[in-house]
């Protein structure tokens, strides 16, 4: 219970100091990053249409937005007690950008998942020393980046849709599929590859969200809920943009003006911001919201003695570093205890966007580990 107050405490501070605009003060900072990182991307940018199979969403309770009920009158259980809705009932299509590197006819497929609020590309470093393993594919999330944002509600389940639909149209006759996931890619990559066992030969991730923290106190829960979900949550995030402010306190180095505006681009308008928003209110501290927490919890149950996988932790650089992951995190713990076929890899003073801090130094130690089974 301590290690889950002290995680979800963090990440209350990591948000507001988001929510005040505060950006780290890098004048005085160690140079905890790798030289040289490039802002652009090499490669062509490439579209895709998908078509989500809307069976996966089951008894949908749907909430117009901005609709959310008080934190102190939701139910605590039951599909209809969640905060706000399970999914959309009928996802139309989308077109989803991606990018691709390597052997295009390789049946190894080494697909890259990013999180909130990044995009594909935060990966565009990371080819040149994996993708000499197998066909390397990374693509904005659907609703980020390039890529469509249909009316869609943008949950876990409406996520995990459009991802498998996305896996199966860039990887149709693949033999074997390798999963790279940072943040939320890796709730999607674990949905994948609990249904798809037969594909998904290995996963390497890093600040992964793919458990809940089901031991948090109801303060600590509806502080995060009143900050994100509640009236005030959906000001800070549609009204004045503060989620953005994310990237940059999640990296050791001063991001330039540059990349800042690649990341940036996608959520130019207050509608463009409502996948950050929605997607977010389902991250499950505590037990809440109950669909989120339970879907979560049945793939990381299904995965724990066939998936061979590899985690990637950073030590924090201090205790103000925004690390969801640190070596003694309950997460740590449970993976630890739960995955037989663990490759655990303790890195140096990191961040949660240390794609980057350090692209050289992820990409590296995640080739070791791909390489086993490309």
């Amino acid at each position: 219970t301590i290690f889950h107050t002290r995680e979800a405490e963090a990440m209350l501070k990591y948000l507001l100091l988001a929510a005040a605009a505060g950006v780290a003060a890098f004048s005085s900072a160690p140079k905890l990053w790798e030289e040289g990182i490039p802002n652009e991307n090499p490669h062509e940018r490439k579209f895709i249409t998908v078509d989500p199979d809307g069976s996966m969403c089951v008894d949908p309770y749907l909430v117009p937005r901005g609709a959310v009920p008080p934190f102190d009158e939701i139910p605590p259980t039951g599909i209809n007690g969640s905060r706000y809705y399970t999914c959309t009932a009928d996802p139309p299509p989308a077109n989803i950008a991606y990018y691709e590197a390597g052997d295009p006819t390789s049946t190894t497929k080494i697909i890259f998942t990013h999180g909130s609020p990044s995009r594909a590309h935060i990966w565009r470093y990371f080819t040149k020393d994996i993708c000499h393993l197998g066909h390397c594919i990374m693509a904005d999330n659907v609703g980020f980046g390039d890529s469509d944002k249909p009316p869609v509600r943008y949950g876990v389940i409406d996520m995990c849709q459009y991802f498998t639909a996305y896996v199966d149209a860039v990887a149709p006759n693949a033999e074997k599929i390798i999963f790279v996931a940072h943040d939320w890619g890796a709730m999607m990559t674990f949905d994948y590859a609990a249904k798809h066992k037969d594909k998904v030969i290995a996963l390497t991730m890093f600040e992964g969200f793919a458990v809940g923290w089901p031991e948090v106190p109801n303060s600590i829960d509806g502080q995060y809920y009143s900050l994100v979900a509640g009236a005030e949550g959906e000001r800070l995030v549609i009204e004045e943009n503060f989620w953005l402010n994310l990237i940059q306190l999640g990296s050791n180095r001063p991001l330039p003006q540059e990349l800042l505006d690649i990341y940036y681009a996608p959520w130019q308008t207050e509608d463009s911001r409502w996948p950050i928003r929605q997607f977010h209110l389902d991250i499950p501290i505590g037990t809440h919201p109950a669909h989120s927490y339970n879907w979560m919890e049945s793939n990381f149950a299904a995965l724990r003695h066939s998936l061979e996988l590899q985690i990637l932790v950073f030590q924090k650089v201090d205790e103000n570093t925004p690390l969801t992951f640190p070596p003694d995190s309950v997460h740590a713990a449970r993976f630890k205890s739960a995955f037989s076929k663990l490759d655990y890899v303790v890195l140096g003073a990191g961040n949660h966007f240390s794609q980057e801090d350090y692209p050289t130094l992820l990409a590296q130690t995640m080739a070791k580990h791909i390489e086993k089974f490309a």
